[in-house]
């Protein structure tokens, strides 16, 4: 039999295929012919998410991603539902359909507050259990994108909360503050990264841009 209608063969050659490194291609064939043959898993709608993702077959993603959601995996498997969801917000953030991306990412973040045994096993969900700024800068941006400049400032805030060494996060929040109109917090929270960057050219640059701006 050249094709064997087995799910579990057909997983397991898309696990050694990516494995190995050498041939994405096969590993996406066999995850899909394992998909068709079990559409309810959801790790394998996550393996083809993923991949899609990283050859940039957005709407492929968006479909195996989608369809994750529906599984009974979403609904019982809290470490594979948030993957599930952190994958999707990605793909919708890269179509553009910010306003559902930001939903999604709001979800993963709710979600880590509320670690299973699972989630904390799984390495990519600790990375950001440990640094929620990621997601956080995710969320402000996609704020400031829609409009919402308080929102926007509020994820920065949280984010900087959590690392005050990030030039471009503290960068973002002084510029939404001058949309705002909050001019005098904006140039003092300039001034405050000058020192804290000890007067780097781009410190200075935003410092000087919010009196221009101002």
């Amino acid at each position: 039999v050249i094709d064997p209608p087995s799910f579990e063969l057909h997983y397991a050659l898309g696990r050694a295929n990516l494995g190995s490194g050498t041939s994405i291609d096969r590993a996406i064939e066999a995850f899909e012919k394992a998909s068709r043959l079990k559409p309810d898993d959801l790790d394998v709608r996550l393996h083809l998410g993923r991949q899609y993702l990283v050859r940039g077959v957005v709407d492929k993603a968006l479909n195996h991603l989608r369809i994750g959601r529906l599984t009974d995996d979403y609904r019982r498997e809290a470490d594979l539902a948030a993957v599930n969801d952190l994958l999707l917000a990605r793909a919708l953030q890269q179509k553009g359909y910010d306003r559902a991306a930001l939903d999604q990412y709001n979800l993963v973040l709710e979600r880590l507050k509320r670690p299973t045994p699972a989630m904390r096993a799984n390495a990519e969900l600790v990375y950001l259990m440990n640094r929620p700024e990621v997601l956080l800068g995710q969320i402000g941006q996609l704020n400031e994108k829609l409009g919402n400049d308080e929102a926007a400032l509020a994820a920065y805030d949280q984010a900087i909360r959590r690392d005050p060494t990030s030039f471009d996060v503290q960068a973002r929040a002084v510029r939404v503050l001058v949309r705002l109109g909050r001019i005098t917090e904006a140039a003092d929270r300039a001034a405050d990264v000058v020192r804290k960057f000890r007067a780097t050219p781009e410190s200075m640059a935003l410092l000087r841009e919010v009196y221009r701006d101002g």
